[in-house]
């Protein structure tokens, strides 16, 4: 087929430049609109998940109306996603979200007999995040004798009966909430192009979610959102790499990778999403901050540190209560965007007032807070 269009150009004159297309010049009237939240949509991990789900998606159905792209992080569960679409289907029509791929690992009787005894006389009444923090507290010693798989099938059956995880010795990929990539990204405008690509992770799933979009006015913008991993504080690190923080620094580079592939090096980009990583900034403390440095020396932009309202996504004041210090760990960065303004403020941190069992609990809808950028062409 090549060949036969080949010779029919070169008949007509026509000549072929195996040189890769630039993207043609862009106008310069336009807005974006963009958030990134973390949900904590985690259940068995995250405190009041089911509670918040609700909550959780009227705050964004709300946002939509004012968004053009938008990145979540830990809608695990395949049916909380579909809540997601289905509620924001009128603003944001459009979505990239990569297929689960399950795990696999059995357990030995000698590991679900320790471990159950442990968790009979250390956690008889727990349930849920109360037994998962509970054994972490008063089981580690069991916990860290388990096989990867083991415990992967474990924490996929926090709640069930833990038999389900007894079998014969197999190769193990643990990965939980059945091998679900947390991560969505969705758009007012349908993508030219879309794509997923996993990254390397052990226990939990992690992909870098991409869509080709044609904005009015700024021509075509390559969205990515993804999630990138942190340490896992009941899981022991058993993977490729020598630690948590290693592998984090994998998964940028094979993120770093997956947008020049898809822009060739031009063009506008936006990489949305929590990175689990940030700067020293001000009254910021830096989370892995050589990884934040990696994952912003390739060209890529922070412009709301450039701003003197930065704030903190992963914050102390927060209702869950489980950062130590100020961080900015949840991201919205751009390039090519240099003709543009580029306006970003913290979102989804309002609290909320939550009904459990008898009791109204004020909560606030996760244990991150959000980012809303607004880019408008310097025309505006």
């Amino acid at each position: 087929m090549k060949t036969f269009i080949g010779l029919a150009l070169a008949a007509s004159g026509v000549t072929l430049s195996c040189s890769t297309p630039r993207e043609p010049a862009l106008p310069i009237d336009f807005e974006l609109r963009a958030a990134t939240f973390n949900a904590a949509l985690a259940p068995g991990f995250a405190e009041l998940a089911e509670e918040r789900f609700e909550p959780v998606l009227s705050a964004l159905s709300e946002s939509a109306h004012e968004l053009d792209v938008l990145c979540v992080q830990e809608f695990w569960v395949g049916e909380h996603f579909d809540g997601l679409r289905e509620s924001v289907a009128s603003d944001l029509p459009y979505n990239v979200r990569k297929a689960p791929r399950p795990g696999s690992g059995t357990c030995g009787i000698e590991e679900l007999s320790a471990l159950g005894e442990c968790l009979q006389t250390a956690c008889p009444e727990a349930s849920g995040t109360a037994l998962v923090g509970c054994a972490q507290l008063s089981c580690p010693a069991q916990i860290t004798a388990l096989a990867p798989g083991c415990l992967g099938c474990i924490l996929n059956h926090i709640g069930d009966d833990f038999s389900a995880c007894a079998g014969a010795p197999e190769t193990s990929d643990p990965a939980i909430y059945g091998g679900a990539f947390d991560a969505g990204l969705l758009s007012r405008y349908a993508p030219i192009e879309s794509d997923t690509r996993e990254l390397s992770s052990y226990f939990v799933r992690a992909a870098a979610l991409y869509a080709k979009l044609d904005v009015p006015g700024a021509g075509p913008v390559h969205v990515f959102c993804t999630h990138l991993g942190s340490a896992l504080d009941i899981v022991p690190y058993a993977g490729s790499y020598t630690s948590w923080h290693d592998e984090q620094t994998q998964q940028i580079r094979e993120l770093q990778g997956f947008v020049r592939e898809k822009t060739h090096g031009s063009g506008r980009v936006l990489v949305l999403g929590d990175m689990n990583t940030g700067p020293d900034h001000g009254a910021l403390a830096g989370e892995c901050s050589d990884n934040y440095l990696t994952l912003t020396g390739n060209g890529l932009t922070n412009p709301y540190l450039s701003q003197g309202d930065v704030d903190c996504s992963w914050c102390p004041d927060n209702s869950f209560h489980v950062a130590q210090s100020p961080s900015l760990i949840d991201h919205i960065l751009e390039s090519g965007f240099d003709d543009a303004i580029v306006t970003t403020a913290r979102d989804f941190d309002t609290p909320i007032t939550l009904q459990v069992d008898e009791t109204q609990v004020t909560s606030h809808l996760s244990d991150h807070f959000g980012l809303r950028s607004v880019i408008r062409s310097r025309a505006r």
